[in-house]
């Protein structure tokens, strides 16, 4: 009985070498070998510039008014892209890197103890005058 039982995991062991060896004779021995469809540029994240002017509320007076915009995927999920504080101007001038994979913009705005939010279109120019009022972004 012992005897059988070696020779299965022999004949096991063999098997799976067998399977390797055959799965990476299919395989490209090098990058060189790889065949790339024309036109494929390997990116996985588009570079946006956003350029955002808040109107309807006094941002020098008030309370401090922070932003977060956020990548909604496919499964509603949402993941931080950036962060960070309307300037005294009432103004939102910067940049990010928005991974492919995302197929919605949300921009989240803090302003007091009030948090507004609303969807931003995806494209590589962001630029936008948005009316804040007691009610929400518009």
């Amino acid at each position: 009985m012992r005897t059988a039982g070696l020779f299965i995991l022999v004949l096991l062991m063999s098997s799976c070498a067998i399977s390797n060896k055959n799965s990476m004779a299919n395989s490209p021995a090098s990058m060189q070998d790889l065949h790339v469809p024309d036109g494929f540029n390997y990116e996985n994240v588009t570079d946006v510039k956003v350029a955002l002017q808040f109107q309807g509320r006094d941002f020098e007076d008030g309370p401090t008014a922070t932003y977060k915009i956020l990548g909604v995927d496919e499964k509603k999920a949402r993941d931080l892209l950036v962060q960070g504080q309307i300037s005294e101007k009432g103004k939102i001038e910067t940049g990010m890197f928005i991974p492919l994979h995302f197929t919605d913009l949300v921009l989240q705005v803090r302003y007091g103890p009030r948090t507004y939010e609303m969807p931003l279109k995806k494209r590589p120019v962001i630029a936008q005058i948005i009316w804040m009022d007691y009610e929400g972004l518009f």
